[in-house]
C-alpha cells in the first residue's frame, strides 16, 4: 500500500441532507494517496447509510462508529488517532470542498515542500446556495499576493498577532506529526471545541497562508453554530474557558497576548445567550452570570494586563445587537475585582472604540456610560 499522504477527518451527526455532497466533493480528488475518515457519531438519520454507499464505490474511505455521542470534538479526535497521514485535514460534513480536483494535491505539495506545520487558506460561505468569499483573516486588511511562508519566530509572531485569523479548524491543513508532538486534542462532549486551535497555532514552527478559497462552509440555520441557544448551553463556555486556560497555564504563556484571544472570545460569544432566549426565573439568568464571572476570574491568573486586549480579535462581534448595558456592567463588575480597574477601562475602551470606527457610536455611548466617573 502507498504511503499515505493526507487523512481528510469528516465526523457526521444527523447530517443526511448535505453528506453527500460533502463525500462527493472528497472523492473528485486526485491525489490516491490520502484516507478519508468518515466518523460517525451515533448518527440517527441516513447519514451512515449514505456513507457506506460510497465506501463501497471508493477504497480510500473508512468508517468508524462511535457507540455513545462524544459530539464534534470527540470525533475527530477519533479520526485523528486513527489516521495515518502526513498531514490532517479536519472537514465539516455538512460543508464541501471548490470544485477542483487538485485542491489536495496542492495543499499538500505546498506543505511538503517546505515542510510547512500548518496551512492557513481562505474559504467561500454558502448562505442558501448564494456562495460569498471569505478571508480567513476575518476583518484584517486582505493580503493580495499568492502566497506567504513563514518560518522565523518572530515573522510567525507578527503574522499571528497582526491578522484576526479565524477559530474555526477547517480553513487549517495540519501536519500530523506537530498536532502529536503538541497534544493537541479536542475537549470531548462539549461545543465551542474549535477554540483551542488558535492557541495550536502559537507552537508552530513555520506556517504558510494562501490567500485562496479551498473549502465551503455552509452557513444553515439549524447547524450547530446556529442552532437555539440551550438554557444550560453556557456550561459548555466555562468547559472551554477552563480548556484554554489551562493549555495557556501549561505552556507557561502568561505574557503572550495571543494567547488571551480565545479566552475572552469566548467571554464574548457567551454573552449573547443572555439575549436569546428567556430565562425560566431570574434567578438562574443571574445565577449564570455569577457562574461565567467566577470562570472569567478564576482563569485570569494565567494572563497579564493585556487580558482585556483581546477583544480586538473578534471585531465582528455586534455588542449593540447582543448585549444589554446591565448584562455587561454585571460581569465586568464581577471581573473588576481581580483586575487593575483603570487598565480595564484603557483597554476596554480602546479595543471596542477606537478599532471599531465608523461603527463605534453605540459602542461609544455604552462605554462611557459604564466607565462614567459621575
Amino acid at each position: 500500500m502507498n504511503k499515505i499522504k493526507v487523512s481528510l477527518i469528516v465526523p457526521f451527526y444527523n447530517v443526511e441532507a448535505y453528506i453527500e455532497d460533502c463525500i462527493k466533493s472528497l472523492i473528485n480528488q486526485d491525489m490516491l494517496e490520502m484516507e478519508i475518515i468518515l466518523v460517525d457519531d451515533c448518527s440517527p438519520d441516513g447519514s451512515l447509510a449514505i456513507a457506506q454507499k460510497y465506501a463501497v464505490k471508493d477504497s480510500r474511505i473508512k468508517i468508524i462508529r462511535h457507540e455513545v455521542n462524544k459530539h464534534l470534538g470527540g470525533a475527530r479526535n477519533t479520526g485523528l488517532a486513527n489516521a495515518h497521514g502526513e498531514y490532517i485535514w479536519f472537514i465539516d460534513s455538512d460543508d464541501y470542498l471548490v470544485d477542483d480536483s487538485s485542491i489536495i494535491s496542492n495543499l499538500y505539495k505546498q506543505a511538503s515542500e517546505s515542510n510547512a506545520d500548518l496551512i492557513i487558506f481562505d474559504i467561500y460561505r454558502d448562505r442558501e446556495g448564494k456562495l460569498k468569499y471569505v478571508n480567513a483573516l476575518l476583518g484584517s486588511p486582505k493580503l493580495t499576493g499568492n502566497r506567504y511562508y513563514f518560518n522565523s519566530s518572530s515573522s510567525i509572531a507578527n503574522f499571528l498577532l497582526n491578522h484576526y485569523i479565524g477559530l474555526a479548524v477547517w480553513c487549517n491543513f495540519y501536519k500530523r506529526a506537530f498536532l502529536q508532538k503538541n497534544n493537541c486534542i479536542f475537549p470531548e462532549n462539549t461545543t465551542l471545541e474549535d477554540n483551542l486551535n488558535s492557541l495550536w497555532r502559537l507552537q508552530v514552527e513555520s506556517i504558510i497562508y494562501l490567500p485562496k478559497p479551498y473549502y465551503v462552509y455552509r452557513n444553515r440555520k439549524n447547524s450547530i453554530i446556529n442552532s437555539k441557544v440551550k438554557e444550560n448551553s453556557y456550561k459548555n463556555h466555562i468547559t472551554m474557558i477552563n480548556a484554554v486556560a489551562n493549555l495557556v497555564d501549561a505552556k507557561n504563556w502568561q505574557s503572550v497576548y495571543i494567547g488571551t484571544r480565545a479566552l475572552f472570545g469566548l467571554f464574548l460569544y457567551t454573552m449573547p445567550i443572555l439575549k436569546e432566549f428567556n430565562m425560566s426565573n431570574e434567578s438562574h439568568r443571574q445565577q449564570m452570570v455569577e457562574d461565567m464571572a467566577k470562570a472569567l476570574h478564576d482563569a485570569s491568573h494565567v494572563f497579564n494586563s493585556a487580558y482585556f486586549d483581546a477583544a480586538v480579535a473578534f471585531e465582528h462581534v455586534n455588542i449593540p445587537k447582543h448585549y444589554s448595558k446591565a448584562d455587561l456592567i454585571n460581569i465586568i463588575n464581577a471581573l473588576k475585582n481581580s483586575q487593575d480597574q483603570e487598565n480595564l477601562k484603557n483597554t476596554l475602551y480602546y479595543s471596542y472604540v477606537k478599532l471599531y470606527e465608523p461603527k463605534a457610536n453605540k459602542i461609544k455611548n455604552i462605554f462611557r456610560k459604564l466607565f462614567s466617573t459621575k
